[in-house]
């Protein structure tokens, strides 16, 4: 007969039992602690994957930071109040029929980013053609990467705390990196293309028959044919409604009947009212500020044609009676200048500059403009810009301003655009200017290459570098997935 092994059966307390689930509860917790200040579970969380390359959700979070710091900075301007606790995650604020928070937005937005510059990345790398120059990549990764440990050092911590701080815990020098050579090599790659571009005269030609606006000056002649709108002096509404109405009616009538009895020809359109009447050459959009929206839809018509006339309702209480002269494209060459940008040193900004800190800003201007008139080398203006002018993007380039344009030149100080452009000027030449609570000192280098063909060909290579790219997404689209709920899951 077989003999039976009797199992001994053991029997724990429960307290045991207790004690040991709760141990390992506490062991589970901790854990779990220690790696969610690492960031291991959003390392480990793929939210998106183009080709052969992933971003985690901490990677994703630096995209989404980068997005969001160029949106926040001038959202306000727009009437959106990005001090309100929580104003991304708000209502709608950009299509309401979408119902799109600022956050799907911004998500969205860092989404595209990324794959624009993860397909191009790949593509860079397996191009025969194309040579990454990593000395210049890791150099520019380093310049940023140590401009970075000086903002650490300023906070009195390490780069790594830093990023953690910024972009999510675990996000380390090294992530940074990693997206910062992404987005170099693809950029580079993008140059690449962009620079291979090129376009024949007869390109360059269509274009600009495409968009005759952009480059046309057109000349006319105007007079403008105000009225008053009747003061108040306790009429009733239908009363001044009606008494408006009439005004605006004389006044173009009046415009109606000066071209009637001018229209034979431009001299006697322009002798009619010599006193006013203003002869005009002008861009599409100064036609607009001159002669109102309707005025300017009239003068760019491609049927138009020398000595048509008109009456159009102008900006404001008037009318404008129109003789059109003619229209030409505007051949008017770029300029290369050195510009010092001088401003006042502000103690409280909030209040603006005071009449000492303008004072201040005069002579500082006036000093230096001195010290070049002792010695008007490019050399000098170069020296004296690196260490004066507020520029900061141009001042270690001497202030070199390459290829500016007349609406440009405009945005300094009408009268700093009229001497850039002035067709007496010379290599050598310098002058100073006064804008608003700020000083320039200009000099003139060079023309540079004639507007219509350099905007055109800039323009064209931009659009067709920009159809380039959509074909790189789109070559690696089947291997292309988001997980926009992940990713919005994990923005802090």
């Amino acid at each position: 007969m077989a003999k039976t092994k009797n199992k001994q059966k053991k029997d724990f307390p429960i307290f045991t039992v207790f004690c040991i689930v709760i141990g390992l509860l506490l062991a589970v917790g901790i854990t779990l602690t220690v790696l969610d200040n690492t960031g291991f579970g959003m390392k480990r969380k793929t939210v998106l994957t183009v080709g052969d390359e992933s971003i985690n959700a901490l990677e994703f979070n630096y995209a989404y930071s980068t997005v969001y710091n160029s949106y926040s900075t001038y959202l306000s301007y727009f009437g959106v109040d990005t001090s309100a606790s929580g104003w991304v995650d708000g209502a709608n604020t950009l299509d309401s029929s979408k119902g799109e928070t600022w956050k799907e937005y911004f998500v969205n937005s860092a989404a595209e980013t990324l794959k624009q510059e993860l397909a191009l990345y790949q593509l860079a790398v397996n191009d025969a053609d194309f040579t990454i120059d990593k000395d210049a990549i890791d150099e520019q990764i380093n310049a940023s990467i140590e401009s970075d440990k000086t903002s650490a050092e300023a906070y009195g911590v390490d780069i790594d705390t830093l990023y953690s701080a910024q972009f999510g815990k675990g996000f380390k020098e090294s992530t940074m990196r990693k997206m910062l050579e992404y987005s170099l090599v693809a950029d580079a790659y993008r140059t690449h293309y962009s620079e291979g571009l090129s376009y024949d005269d007869a390109a360059l030609e269509k274009y600009y028959g495409e968009h005759k606006t952009d480059f046309d000056v057109y000349s006319f002649i105007s007079l403008d044919f105000a009225y008053e709108e009747p003061e108040n002096e306790d009429k009733d509404e239908d009363t001044e409604k009606k008494e408006a109405s009439d005004a605006e009616k004389a006044a173009k009538a009046d415009a109606e009947a000066y071209v009637e009895a001018n229209k034979a020809s431009e001299e006697d359109f322009a002798a009619g009212n010599k006193d006013t009447v203003k002869s005009e050459k002008k861009t599409y959009s100064e036609v607009s500020t001159s002669v109102g929206s309707e005025g300017q839809k009239w003068i760019s018509d491609s049927g138009r044609k020398a000595g048509d006339t008109t009456v159009v309702k102008g900006s404001g209480d008037k009318y404008v009676a129109l003789y059109f002269l003619g229209s030409e494209r505007d051949e008017y060459k770029l300029a290369n200048v050195r510009i010092i940008r001088l401003d006042p040193t502000v103690a409280d900004s909030d209040k603006g500059a005071t009449d000492e800190e303008l004072k201040a800003l005069k002579e500082k201007a006036e000093s230096v403009f001195e010290t070049l008139k002792k010695d008007p080398t490019e050399d000098k203006f170069k020296e004296l810009a690196s260490k004066n002018s507020a520029d900061k993007s141009t001042a270690s380039d001497g202030g070199l301003t390459e290829g500016m344009t007349k609406t440009t030149a405009k945005v300094y100080s009408a009268d700093l655009a009229a001497w850039v452009f002035d067709s007496s000027r010379k290599q050598g030449d310098f002058e100073m200017f006064e804008g608003s609570k700020t000083y320039y000192i200009v000099y003139y280098l060079s023309e540079g290459e004639v507007y219509w063909k350099n905007t055109s060909e800039s323009n064209l290579r931009s659009s067709d570098t920009s159809d380039w790219i959509e074909k790189c997404i789109e070559s690696l689209k089947d291997r292309t997935e988001f997980d926009s709920a992940a990713a919005i899951e994990n923005i802090g």
